[in-house]
């Protein structure tokens, strides 16, 4: 988020709690870290993605936070946001809140979580494109409209000061069973995949990480992590995504109407099908384009300007 909309962070970044107060010096050194987009080479930093742009048009926030919300002031250029977070994600807090060491839970600093951030972007026009989405009546956001109303815990949780409600419009808050302590659900990994990286890891630097302490520490926030669990978290992630990002990036619509085989009297066979297949369209809907795709939505095979 900070890269988002830190667009000016020499200036940004003169504020009180990034000041180490022992020598009044700011905390972030871009001559160690260099600068919030990775462009420039420094001890700690090697240059990312040189000659791409760092124009943002969309931020998708899951689960991060804002080091301040003065960062995002409205003004032209900067980006919609649409945000996803877990109520009880220990690393960063929901709203406006501190972020805490989960091992020590020591006090690092107070930041903006999903929670504000959106609804900030909401009240400075940025996501105003993306009203319509939210009046569609799908699930997500019927269910959206009821936890805007649910109250959270005050002070833990807060806006400008004040309590605040579980959501807002173009954010999807996710409450996990006895608000059990979880940050990324949408996240999964294989062991047999962790066992290499780790070995590969290891052999390179010389190092002796164990990947069934990573794997355990892994499970801390995110029990009975499974890819079905994850996949089930993305499709919502999904649903709430397409829509508004359609409307925010003004996405081309490649299919505005779906006509029914039995108008473009559409054959195909033969059924199973063994090593070829006959696709057929009356005359007057001939076929300009045919992309085949497989069970898990890959486009195995295309062909355009058919004759």
């Amino acid at each position: 988020m900070g890269t988002a909309y830190l667009d000016r962070f020499k200036e940004e970044i003169q504020i009180t709690k990034f000041i180490d107060t022992d020598n009044l010096k700011a905390y972030v050194d871009t001559t160690i870290n260099g600068n919030p987009f990775g462009t420039t080479t420094k001890p700690l930093n090697l240059v990312n993605n040189a000659g791409y742009s760092n124009d943002f048009k969309l931020a998708v926030n899951m689960g991060g936070a804002l080091g301040d919300i003065s960062w995002l002031e409205g003004k032209a250029g900067e980006p919609a946001t649409i945000g996803f977070h877990v109520l009880s994600d220990p690393f960063a807090p929901f709203a406006d809140g501190a972020v805490i060491v989960p091992t020590t839970r020591e006090f690092v600093v107070s930041v903006s979580g999903t929670r504000s951030i959106v609804e900030r972007a909401n009240e400075v026009g940025l996501n105003a494109k993306m009203a319509p989405a939210n009046a569609e009546p799908i699930f997500v956001n019927l269910k959206n409209q009821v936890l805007k109303t649910v109250p959270i815990p005050f002070p833990t949780f807060s806006y400008k000061g004040a309590a605040t409600t579980l959501s807002t419009d173009n954010m999807y808050p996710f409450v996990t069973p006895g608000n059990r302590l979880e940050a990324g659900p949408w996240e999964w990994w294989d062991t047999t995949t962790l066992k290499l990286v780790v070995a590969g890891t290891n052999m390179q630097l010389g190092s002796s990480y164990d990947w069934k302490v990573l794997h355990s520490n892994g499970l801390l926030t995110n029990p009975n992590m499974s890819k079905a669990k994850a996949m089930s978290y993305i499709d919502t992630m999904m649903m709430v995504f397409t829509p508004r990002a359609y409307l925010e990036l003004n996405l081309a619509t490649s299919t505005e109407q779906v006509i029914s085989d039995d108008v473009v009297k559409l054959k195909v066979g033969p059924n199973p099908v063994a090593d070829r297949v006959y696709i057929q369209s009356a005359l007057e809907h001939k076929m300009r384009d045919i992309a085949l795709y497989s069970l898990d939505g890959k486009m195995v095979r295309g062909y355009a300007n058919i004759e």
